[in-house]
């Protein structure tokens, strides 16, 4: 979560503010190191050279970083799926669309037909969509690897079984609570990985981040040297 704060700002920060997202998280690093160690009583002669170590680790380095929280992003999303499904709930196809949105999902769309204009057209497209997903639920249950729903079912419960944490587990999550807050959740998921994704391939992609590395370094050392060396 610390690392999702200092990429993420809001769309507009991300594009129009790219430099300053990787400027603070990087040296807005490097300042809060060099404060400690003034709370912690390093000597005046020591923090010229402390100074001159910063920062630790430069703009490429934790754009990589950013882009490792990305596959816990999918994971997430991935664990989401599986729980939904297992319930049966509702949201179980947003879900499984958004691990995978080139999902086919054609054979059911045609099990709803065209009959809304029919005598009774309603209740007949109500089944219909019953049906739907009675036969995604069931797709996903049996976990075929020759179905893409199946396919995606076995994946999302690799992914679930690997999470080794409190309350990732098959009996949290049939408690209908849980379900529901993986369902809440799932919105706030998808965002925050699109977010990331347009952040590092869109916003940040576009810049030479060596050479600006190169340029701001001298200028944030000096500075940090007016504010706590003299």
């Amino acid at each position: 979560f610390d690392t999702l704060r200092q990429a993420l700002h809001g769309d507009q920060a991300g594009r129009g503010l790219t430099r300053s997202v990787l400027r603070n998280a990087v040296f807005g690093d490097a300042q809060a190191r060099l404060t400690q160690a003034l709370r912690q009583g390093i000597a005046a002669t020591e923090i010229a050279e402390r100074v001159a170590a910063e920062p630790d680790s430069g703009y490429e380095q934790r754009l990589e970083t950013f882009a490792a929280v990305a596959p816990h992003l999918e994971r997430m999303v991935l664990i989401a799926f599986h729980v939904l499904a297992q319930a049966g709930h509702r949201h179980a196809v947003g879900a499984a669309l958004a691990a995978d949105p080139d999902l086919d999902l054609s054979d059911l769309a045609s099990t709803l037909g065209d009959d809304g204009d029919a005598p009774g057209g309603d209740n007949v497209v109500s089944f219909q969509a019953e049906r739907a997903m009675q036969k995604f639920f069931q797709s996903a249950l049996a976990a075929d690897a020759e179905d893409g729903v199946g396919a995606l079912a076995q994946s999302a419960a690799k992914a679930a079984k690997g999470i080794a944490r409190q309350g990732f587990t098959d009996a949290a999550w049939a408690d209908v609570e849980v379900v529901e807050l993986f369902a809440e959740a799932l919105p706030a998921l998808t965002e925050v990985r699109r977010e990331l994704d347009k952040f590092l391939n869109e916003h940040a992609a576009r810049i030479d981040w060596t050479a600006l590395l190169d340029a701001d370094t001298p200028r944030f050392r000096a500075q940090f040297l007016r504010l706590y060396g003299e």
